[in-house]
């Protein structure tokens, strides 16, 4: 793409010595060479960011080819420089703010202003901790990749009172499901997801008796995504499963069993199970500490993650001729022995098509974000501010050089509650339709799963207590969670109003360009890889997404027309994993 396409005029407000003592500040302060000397461009050595002889040349030939402004600035295809505003090594901050001089080329008419901070590229020219950049106005070069898009599918639709809405499904039946799977399949949807619980969530009982939310699944994850599997052949199956609550030998099987079934497209979302009343049944007395629930969970990976590579993928040779079944030097047990489990091995399935099962994960502690770094293939975020959002995306991504992974190995999924109305007058519309269904008790009780924090006996107008006391749930969420209210100075009841949708994801309310712009604001900020759709009522709230959204985003050349591969693992741009066991030399090849 020409980088000069855009036909608005450029903006040039830095003279000649201003832009060169931006771009070499090793030289004098007129741009020129200190006490070094001169130094020809024919003496530089390849890959120097010494001065070239011009270090700044008009663009006009670039502006004539496409009718552009006329007037000479700052070019940002300057030798020594890449064409997306990086250095060769450094200088990338002051090179930025030059190229905020010119307009956005690449930026759709409508694509609204970018205001807040993003990280920038790091040592292998992605992301870094380091150095907010303002992007006001600023050119920066559209990412190469498309946005992932999941679908979060949760009968009756996200809304805390969709159930009640006329147009909502019951969705209790496989049927209503089949419809969901078909309709984000033939959007080419790179997933769909099924949240899952291991227990009823009837504390209040007189709450839960008027929510569909209360912890009661019409299926389990993997026996419904094993019959789904059936009837798609691209879109990729992901389930949730507890490491609190499971063992890894069993969980290993079932996975690694969709995988085959489905081809290569079955992923296994990672969860340390926060609701309270899991531990009741199975054993416990208590609720397992968050420390040692993610302690397990980290243990409980490793096993799963070992068992999977018990095959090679050429192990069994199913020879007639020679009698020969599987390859014995093909065969790795995993011979695990730690502080929670003692597990032998090996797993009794082959491995599929993608190597093994996408590992997702959600959580956003300390504990959550560096399990995903170490082991997770995608994570299910929830911020909902840009700022929030390209913090996490930057803090995760650069925890992955220590485990010798790049940025490419991690997708960053958050979850976004959209209502799409052809007008915005049409949107709020649907929006209120829903809120206006929320019961006070509903609000209350889907506080207290959040933030772990009871408020019933509190006036619904008055303020979310101050310090809350720490909870042994979700501590990321309840976070989420307070520091809205606070940020927003919201009451109780406008608390529960706020989150009734979205439970604390980001929620947006608009036409399909508005929405669309959102998503692309946050994709081009590295503030995400893609994201998971959560509807607000199931069918319809998904189907208008589908109709108004997509179109505008492949309009926008930011999602795909169809699917890149057969496996998971293809469409979401992971690399296919190679078998861990084997590559330690046949160490723990089985005797």
């Amino acid at each position: 793409m020409d980088p000069f396409r855009r036909r608005t005029p450029c903006r040039r407000s830095m003279d000649q010595a201003a832009v060169r003592r931006s771009l070499y500040p090793h030289l004098g302060g007129n741009g020129t060479r200190g006490q070094g000397g001169s130094q020809s461009r024919r003496g530089l050595r390849p890959g120097s960011l010494a001065e070239p002889r011009r270090p700044w040349r008009s663009c006009n030939r670039y502006c004539n080819r496409q009718r552009l402004c006329r007037r000479s600035r700052p070019c940002r295809l300057e030798r020594g420089f890449r064409a997306d505003g990086r250095a060769l090594g450094h200088q990338c901050q002051r090179l930025r703010s030059v190229l905020a001089q010119c307009q956005d080329p690449y930026a759709p008419q409508s694509r609204r202003v970018q205001e807040t901070h993003r990280r920038h590229l790091a040592a292998d020219g992605r992301i870094s901790r380091a150095g907010d950049l303002s992007l006001k106005g600023t050119a920066v070069a559209r990412r190469k990749d498309k946005i992932k898009l999941g679908a979060f599918l949760l009968f009756t639709g996200h809304h805390v009172a969709a159930w009640r809405h006329p147009k909502a499904s019951v969705g209790t039946e496989f049927e209503h499901y089949l419809e969901l799977a078909r309709l984000a399949e033939a959007a080419k949807f790179d997933t769909i997801f099924f949240a899952d619980g291991v227990a009823a969530r009837i504390k209040d009982v007189e709450a839960a008796s008027r929510n569909a939310h209360n912890g009661v699944y019409p299926f389990e994850p993997v026996t419904l995504l094993s019959a789904l599997s059936s009837v798609t052949r691209n879109i990729g199956l992901i389930a949730t499963a507890s490491t609190s609550y499971s063992d890894p030998y069993n969980l290993a099987r079932q996975f690694s069993s969709l995988d085959r079934l489905s081809g290569g497209r079955a992923g296994w979302n990672l969860v340390t199970s926060s609701d309270p009343d899991a531990a009741y049944n199975f054993g416990h007395e208590t609720q397992i500490l968050h420390s040692d629930r993610y302690e397990r969970a980290e243990e409980f990976a490793d096993v799963v993650l070992g068992l999977w590579d018990s095959w090679e993928d050429d192990a069994f040779l199913r020879d007639r001729q020679s009698g020969r079944y599987f390859d014995p030097a093909k065969l790795h047990r995993l011979n695990h022995s730690g502080r929670h489990f003692k597990i032998r091995g090996p797993l009794n399935i082959p491995r599929s098509p993608q190597g093994r099962p996408v590992v997702v994960q959600a959580g956003a502690s300390e504990p959550g974000k560096e399990l995903a770094a170490r082991t997770a293939e995608a994570i299910f975020a929830a911020q909902i501010t840009l700022e929030e959002a390209t913090g996490f995306y930057a803090d995760v991504k650069a925890r992955l050089a220590k485990y010798g992974r790049s940025h490419e190995d991690l997708k960053i999924l958050p979850g976004i509650f959209p209502t799409v109305g052809r007008t915005q007058s049409e949107a709020q519309e649907k929006f209120e339709s829903l809120q206006e269904l929320i019961q006070p008790e509903v609000g209350l009780n889907l506080i207290s799963q959040l933030s772990g924090v009871d408020l019933r006996d509190f006036p619904l107008d008055g303020p979310v207590p101050e310090n809350p006391p720490s909870t042994n749930a979700g501590k990321s969420r309840q976070a989420l969670v307070l520091d809205l209210a606070r940020r927003e100075n919201l009451s109780i009841r406008q608390l529960y109003l706020r989150i009734a949708g979205a439970r604390g994801h980001w929620q947006v309310v608009g036409t399909p360009n508005e929405i669309a712009d959102a998503l692309e604001e946050r994709f081009e900020n590295y503030g995400a890889d893609g994201f998971n759709i959560m509807a607000p009522i199931m069918p319809g709230g998904l189907a208008d997404f589908i109709e108004l959204v997509v179109p505008e985003l492949r309009r926008r050349g930011l999602f795909r027309h169809e699917y890149e591969g057969a496996t998971l693992r293809e469409n979401l741009g992971l690399k296919r994993p190679e078998n861990r066991l084997a590559a330690n030399g046949g160490a723990v090849a089985a005797e």
